[in-house]
């Protein structure tokens, strides 16, 4: 087949198929030839024998022939019915390829080759939606035309033979009736065949052109590269030099204690200053991280603490909380991007423990990554050990 012979529908088959729509003409000449054939038909039954059992011989030929016909209609079903299951499934796949891409899921290449991905998975989604969309349109409700009472039960006054002749013409016209409404169905099976065929012949040629993407895909560069590196920096460097390695040192700088049972919150008039005291030595010095770990007794919650937090988890994390937003963000050396929160249960478990000892654990500690790059040929001189726990009058009074 030439160039020449490609008409514009074989396009847009390649496309999204679909039917294509009859031209006045056409319709016109369809018509005049049913007329023809259906005259051609009422000429011929009435042309036959008065014989009964001859009409009924032929009445039964027409039964069958309509018998087929609705089993031709149960078998385009059942072919209907296995494509939409089909595409259902392949069009899930395709989707959340796609989906996938669109959230950045899926590492794509740059360049032409991200192009013909995604626009190769987009023509698979299209030629999904166009089998499934034809499939579903020859499964919609269909008008078949039946019998009724008065096709099967004879006038009164009419003849037998002219009876049986009558029945043979309604049978002619109900196969007519199923063949055209199941020649429809056919045709949207025919759509959607071609529909399928489109993505598996797409499927075959994007497989290809993703293997030779693949083939073609420079290989990661080994970690060895990396090491090169570094023995020409260590070869060029002075040996007579302290060669500086990278410490990092896990304080734990304050403890804010005691909070009152069940609440989150002190006086932050009080806490403020001392917390600023406490951690003013580390301001030389640089922070890399903070851990804030909130800290409960072993008591559980009463009801009505319970009702607003629902779990000593909760206050933890709720006294922790509070510390970071109305303590610590009001100091400058403190970075809230670097703060890491946690929960911490009791220290003091058992059946001896005092008032005292569960007071220490309705706490918040407070740790910090000192990031220091400190000479192997020397010590770094970090500041006094801080108090672990800042003890400051008023500090347990609730605010309002």
């Amino acid at each position: 087949m030439g160039l020449h012979n490609i008409r514009l529908g074989d396009l847009i088959d390649c496309v999204f198929p679909m039917l294509e729509q009859e031209s006045a003409k056409s319709k016109s000449e369809s018509k005049a030839k049913r007329d023809v054939v259906q005259a051609e038909e009422e000429r011929l039954v009435a042309g036959l024998p008065s014989n009964e059992a001859y009409l009924k011989e032929h009445l039964e030929s027409v039964e069958k022939l309509v018998e087929k016909e609705q089993s031709r209609r149960t078998s385009v079903d059942a072919r209907l019915m296995s494509i939409v299951g089909l595409t259902s499934i392949a069009a899930t796949v395709v989707l959340t390829a796609l989906f996938a891409m669109a959230a950045g899921t899926m590492p794509l290449p740059q360049g032409v080759s991200k192009w013909t991905l995604v626009l190769g998975c987009f023509y698979l989604a299209l030629q999904l939606f166009a089998a499934l969309y034809a499939a579903v349109k020859g499964l919609s409700r269909a008008s078949y035309s039946s019998e009724t009472a008065v096709d099967l039960l004879p006038p009164p006054k009419l003849a037998r033979s002219n009876f049986l002749r009558q029945c043979i013409s309604n049978k002619f016209d109900l196969l007519k009736q199923h063949q055209d409404v199941n020649n429809e169905k056919v045709s949207q099976m025919a759509v959607s065949h071609r529909a399928v065929l489109n993505f598996l012949v797409a499927l075959v040629i994007l497989a290809g052109a993703a293997s030779l993407m693949a083939l073609n895909r420079e290989p990661p560069k080994e970690g060895g590269v990396c090491g090169e590196v570094l023995n020409k920096l260590c070869a060029a460097h002075d040996k007579s030099a302290p060669i500086a390695t990278r410490k990092i040192v896990l304080t734990k700088a304050v403890t804010v204690e005691p909070f009152p049972p069940g609440e989150y919150k002190l006086n932050l008039d009080a806490v403020l200053p001392c917390v600023r005291e406490v951690l003013r030595p580390y301001s030389d010095f640089h922070i890399s991280g903070w851990q804030i770990i909130g800290r409960v007794d072993k008591h559980q919650l009463r009801a009505g603490s319970a009702a607003i937090y629902g779990s000593n988890q909760a206050l933890a994390m709720a006294r922790a909380t509070w510390v970071r937003d109305n303590v610590l963000s009001q100091l400058k050396l403190f970075d809230p991007a670097t703060a890491v929160m946690s929960v911490g249960g009791a220290i003091n478990v058992g059946t001896k423990v005092g008032d005292s000892d569960l007071q220490s654990d309705r706490a918040v500690d407070i740790y910090v990554l000192l990031d220091q790059e400190v000479p192997q040929t020397s010590s770094i001189k970090l500041p006094a050990e801080p108090p672990t726990s800042i003890a400051c009058p008023n500090l347990a009074r609730k605010l309002d």
